[in-house]
């Protein structure tokens, strides 16, 4: 019987997407003069802490686990996950959350590694 997809890990080559990720992303930031993440939240999943962890080490930002993150989030309560005043945030979360948070308004960075990853298209 397969894990439960909430049980999953990450593989050597999603560890290696997200890092990549990272880097690339890191960089648009300072090419375009944007600031770095002040604040790193993941939802409680295992692939999102290990994506979280790899995104901490490379960006130097203290990630947090966010149980508003969690399966079943509403994208109607945003309060539940942003913190007011914090200019850059960054959650790692996973579908079909993130998809939803652009339809209501929210500037969202996509780190796309998990599709390949978890055999979605």
């Amino acid at each position: 019987m397969a894990p439960r997809d909430e049980d999953r890990c990450l593989t050597s080559r999603g560890e290696l997407s997200v890092s990549k990720a990272a880097t690339e992303f890191m960089l648009q930031l300072l090419a375009a003069g944007d600031p770095a993440p002040e604040r790193l939240a993941f939802s409680p999943l295992q692939r999102t802490r290990q994506t979280a962890a790899i995104l901490e080490q490379s960006w130097h930002v203290a990630a947090s686990v966010c149980d508003a993150l969690a399966l079943g989030t509403s994208v109607a309560h945003p309060e539940t996950f942003l913190v007011e005043h914090i200019e850059h945030q960054v959650i790692v979360s996973h579908q079909p959350l993130c998809r939803n948070l652009s339809g209501i308004g929210l500037m969202i960075t996509v780190l796309t590694h998990y599709c390949r990853e978890v055999g979605r298209p």
